[in-house]
């Protein structure tokens, strides 16, 4: 079932900002503070809300009367986006805050220290925004009388 997923991400990204915030502690450094932001609102409360919809509509009779078959298939879709655009965010926000960047080749492209950690958190800002436009119609039609 997909709320079990949603459920099992959302607290794997919960610990991940857990432990960041214990380094931060212990390092007297605050630089990733953005990362832990956004492993808390996009990873650790976005997937666990949505896994406990999914999980308490999926065992109601009116459920399987309103929305059928639908549910489940753009509720999958609803988690692959939300997954890798939470993953491009806190990739692209630990770029930022550590300021890391790429040089070298990526086929006939030359690159000298490349700052991708803009572009990836935009990305992931992107896939996110869908994943919550999706979320929001299955709820809209999971909720339906």
């Amino acid at each position: 079932m997909v709320g079990n997923w949603f459920l099992r991400f959302g607290v794997l990204f919960g610990l991940g900002a857990a432990v960041i915030g214990f380094y931060m502690d212990y390092k007297h450094d605050l630089k990733l503070s953005p990362v832990m932001g956004e492993i808390n609102m996009v990873g650790w409360i976005g997937m666990v809300l949505a896994g406990l919809f999914y999980s308490s509509i999926s065992t109601t009779s009116e459920y399987v009367e309103t929305v059928g078959s639908q549910l489940p298939r753009s509720a999958g879709l609803h988690f692959f986006l939300a997954l890798i655009g939470a993953a491009l965010v806190v990739a692209g926000s630990v770029g930022d805050a550590l300021s890391l960047t790429y040089s070298g080749t990526i086929g006939s492209m030359t690159f000298d220290n490349y700052a991708w950690g803009e572009k990836a958190t935009l990305a992931g800002a992107a896939l996110t925004a869908a994943a919550q436009v999706l979320f929001a119609l299955n709820v809209w039609r999971g909720t339906s009388r």
